[in-house]
């Protein structure tokens, strides 16, 4: 899977920038900072796998100590921006409940391929400390998690690295209408489907996960035919593929990005 030079010079800095600047409470966003799975792995096709590790992750933690934000991410649509769910909540740190998903999937916490998945990501020194806790956090499920770091300087291994699917976790930032965030001046409000089309339509630019799912392809699909204009039409397709996206948990989100 490829992206065009712009999209991915762009992705490199939002993955290694949004996280090694100070964060005030942001009022506005328009991206998601996450760590995503690569479902092509069998281990990480099982939705209760995907949700325990989300349970076990202290998103808390790392907001507050490490990168300063305060909003927990429960909508894959940031707010205010359309599609949008305030009743979507974040799941909360909870790692008895964690195990018993773990249990209840195909791959106890004694399971060899638990022992042996890599987590990609750059460099910057708080992407890094947010690696580092994933790791640590993720023993507490039976994952033993292999940190795989990336210079940022060195874009052609980053992009490599994301492409090549061998990596089970990966951590990245993108925002809405990328293709412009440093090419010309930005659009006053971004459309949700520039965001989440191109991380899970399942031939989308940045799906590096291989997240495939036929219901939010279709969704997808219809609101290329709808006009941005139809905000309300537009907000009810987003919302749903919202709610979709909620319940598969393709990726793990760790907080919204500002939006510039």
């Amino acid at each position: 899977m490829r992206l065009n030079k712009i999209i991915f010079h762009s992705l490199l800095i939002v993955s290694l920038l949004i996280v090694n600047c100070s964060f005030a409470l942001a009022k506005e966003y328009d991206g998601l900072w996450f760590m995503a799975f690569n479902q092509k792995n069998p281990v990480l096709k099982d939705l209760r796998v995907r949700e325990a590790v989300d349970q076990t992750i202290n998103k808390k933690y790392i907001l507050t100590e490490i990168i300063s934000e305060e909003v927990v991410p429960g909508s894959y649509i940031p707010p205010k921006m359309i599609g949008y769910d305030p009743d979507l909540a974040p799941r909360e740190m909870d790692v008895s409940y964690a195990k018993l998903l773990m249990k209840g999937s195909n791959y106890p916490m004694n399971d060899k391929r638990l022992k042996t998945l890599t987590l990609l990501h750059t460099d910057g020194l708080m992407t890094v400390a947010i690696a580092n806790q994933i790791q640590k956090d993720l023993r507490n499920i039976g994952m033993k998690v292999k940190l795989v770091e990336i210079p940022y300087s060195d874009e052609d291994k980053w992009i490599d690295g994301l492409s090549s699917g061998k990596h089970d976790l990966y951590l990245l930032g993108y925002k809405a209408n990328i293709k412009q965030l440093f090419t010309e001046e930005a659009a006053a409000n971004y459309d949700s489907y520039t965001l989440i089309e191109p991380l899970f339509k399942s031939d989308g630019n940045a799906n590096f996960s291989r997240y495939d799912n036929p219901r939010v392809d279709k969704l997808l699909g219809q609101l290329e035919n709808i006009n941005p204009a139809l905000k309300g039409d537009r907000n009810e397709k987003l919302k749903e593929v919202n709610d979709i996206l909620y319940e598969d948990v393709p990726a793990v989100l760790i907080f919204y990005i500002e939006k510039l």
